[in-house]
């Protein structure tokens, strides 16, 4: 796990969440998708595997007791109601694709909490990992089931970041980590967000290190450009 890079991370997440709107498609819900289902090939290929879960139809009964639970499949984990229960699979099926974007990113520790919350989404390093990344996991992670997006807009959404993460450059301060946000409102993308949250901290007055323009805020984008001109609407 130590050795999964942020691209490869992607990686991973984009071929489950194919798999599953796949399935999904065929209104086949897995339920049970975790780190310990998912195989890798000697080319390290991904796929998704034990399907004894799996069901036809979306609205389902049985809970597998995988952590971290859904929210959804808390009530009747905790209680012992025989109360009929029911939660939508493939709901369930990208909650699990959020844990499993959590449980691959790059990170110091890889022991799984038994709640994932925002904290520890913020605690993730932002110098590597896109706000991008961490916002459809927050998405995916949603309490509501009927908040969280579908499989086939989170496949979209890995694909945008897996374009991101490929394309970026190296920051042009500590030329190490990829510059991910841009300075404003001159709009240029030079730094990382570590060199630009340093620079912020240490000077009130921070400038641009191409123009030297003074930046008040930072905001992260897809596109790799160094210069980005801000495009003015007609009337």
């Amino acid at each position: 796990m130590h050795e999964i890079s942020l691209d490869k991370a992607v990686q991973i997440s984009s071929d489950i969440g194919r798999a599953v709107l796949e399935m999904h498609a065929h209104e086949l819900v897995h339920r049970d998708i975790k780190v310990s289902n998912i195989l890798l090939d000697g080319e390290n290929q991904v796929f998704l595997a034990d399907f004894g879960a799996c069901q036809h139809g979306t609205e389902n009964e049985t809970i597998f007791l995988s952590r971290p639970y859904a929210p959804e499949l808390v009530p009747k984990v905790t209680t012992s109601s025989d109360h009929q229960f029911s939660y939508e699979g493939s709901a369930l099926d990208v909650f699990s694709i959020g844990v499993l974007m959590y449980t691959v990113a790059p990170k110091i520790s890889y022991d799984l909490p038994n709640q994932i919350t925002r904290a520890h989404i913020d605690a993730l390093d932002q110098t590597l990992i896109p706000q991008t990344y961490r916002t459809l996991m927050l998405r995916c992670l949603d309490d509501v089931p009927k908040n969280r997006p579908n499989a086939k807009e989170v496949v979209e959404q890995l694909n945008t970041i897996a374009d991101q993460v490929a394309i970026s450059k190296p920051c042009l301060k500590c030329f190490e980590n990829p510059r991910y946000a841009r300075c404003l409102p001159c709009r240029h993308k030079t730094m990382c967000t570590a060199c630009l949250n340093e620079m912020r901290q240490s000077d009130q007055r921070p400038k641009c290190i191409l123009c030297r323009g003074i930046y008040t805020s930072i905001e992260e984008d897809t596109d790799s450009d160094t210069y980005k001109v801000a495009t003015v609407s007609k009337k």
